[in-house]
């Protein structure tokens, strides 16, 4: 356990130069074991990935009933699900261990965490939650607005786009702060704003190298299963190890300066 939130200082902005050098280098000392474990995870997701398949053929020529088929899709569905939040449980604890001068076993991010990963599962229903308000309330003003003046209609769109990204933004750092600090999900919902109000210009370049990444991968021409799958196996850990980093680097902020005072 670290020392806690109450320490983590979000008033300043990212370091994000500092936090890139010691996500990378914390990512070359274990990168073996990272990529061990997700090729482990990769494996344990193929029923969710047969499942699919079952499930993405139309109706009338499969030769399964409707009901199997829907069955199937949920099945393939809760099952990623739930291994992609065990797959980032462990790339977390794997990324913490390094970043905290210890070496992380297979054993370390295979490990299954109930209670870690149902406080993981409790901060994205918040999350959830806020999306879906900021939605219907964009959809209702977007109507009311084309009432009185359909012009004017993309304006609360916009706003309302805007305004769900600055929420994801804001969140970058739930996963320590409900894992780590294990702080109930309102409580880091609320105190995850106080970054990105201070400092919007960093947050945001520290959720576009989290994300970038992954879209790249959607949106590339090339859809090589290999190569899909190499890139997987270095961005997502590495991005973790860089987040981790950043968060260490606000949490040690406060400590840092008193030394140096």
């Amino acid at each position: 356990m670290s020392s806690g939130p109450a320490s983590l200082d979000l008033s300043q902005p990212l370091v994000l130069q500092r936090s890139l050098k010691r996500g990378w280098k914390s990512f070359n000392r274990t990168a073996g074991r990272f990529v061990i474990f997700m090729l482990i995870m990769e494996a344990i997701n193929e029923p969710a990935v047969v499942l699919t398949g079952i499930a993405s053929t139309p109706i009338e020529q499969s030769k399964w009933p409707a009901a199997a088929i829907w069955i199937c899709l949920a099945l393939s569905w809760s099952l990623t699900l739930v291994i992609h939040w065990w797959m980032t449980l462990g790339l977390f604890r794997g990324a913490w261990l390094v970043l905290t001068g210890r070496q992380p076993r297979l054993a370390d991010l295979l490990r299954w965490d109930g209670p870690s990963l149902r406080r993981w599962i409790a901060m994205w229903f918040v999350i959830l939650g806020a999306l879906a308000l900021v939605a219907v309330s964009t959809l209702v003003i977007t109507m009311a607005v084309s009432l009185v003046i359909p012009a004017l209609m993309p304006v609360p769109l916009l706003l309302g786009g805007l305004l769900m990204l600055m929420l994801l933004l804001s969140q970058l750092f739930c996963l320590p702060l409900v894992v780590m600090e294990r702080l109930p999900p309102l409580q880091a919902f609320r105190l995850g704003f106080k970054g990105l109000v201070h400092h919007p210009g960093s947050w945001l370049l520290l959720g576009l190298i989290q994300v970038v990444p992954q879209l790249l991968i959607l949106l590339s021409p090339v859809q090589d299963v290999g190569l899909v799958l190499s890139v997987r196996l270095v961005t997502m850990p590495l991005a973790m190890c860089i987040l981790i980093a950043a968060y260490l680097d606000r949490l040690e902020a406060p400590r840092t300066s008193a030394t140096n005072a």
